[in-house]
């Protein structure tokens, strides 16, 4: 979900809008997303990613100095909202990360 702020590819010049808020362009960290996003290995992945971690914290392009709450509420009939995307691989993934729903999971009974 954060590629789009720490990738290269959504650097852009000074007073142009950037999605890399930081402009931060490391070929280093651009290298691992790749591999993190490409790669079917699961340990590829996991060392890719946690590249991308030892270069940011070496880097520090962000600091952020707070956080969004946020809730969900629904009908009993609802469901879906709390159980997380289905991955590729048929297992789950974390439900209401970060208060995001995936309204492709929602079904109303």
């Amino acid at each position: 979900m954060n590629y789009p702020f720490w990738s290269a590819t959504t650097v852009a010049p000074l007073k142009k809008f950037a999605v890399n808020f930081a402009r931060n362009a490391d070929p280093e960290i651009e290298a691992a997303l790749q591999v993190g996003r490409t790669n079917p290995d699961r340990s590829a992945r996991i060392g890719a990613y946690q590249k991308v971690a030892r270069r940011l914290a070496a880097d520090v392009p962000y600091v952020w100095t707070g956080r969004a709450l946020g809730a969900v509420a629904a009908r009993r009939n609802v469901a879906g909202y709390a159980t997380g995307l289905s991955l590729p691989q048929g297992g789950r993934a974390a439900a209401l990360n970060g208060s995001n729903i995936w309204l492709t999971e929602i079904w109303m009974s």
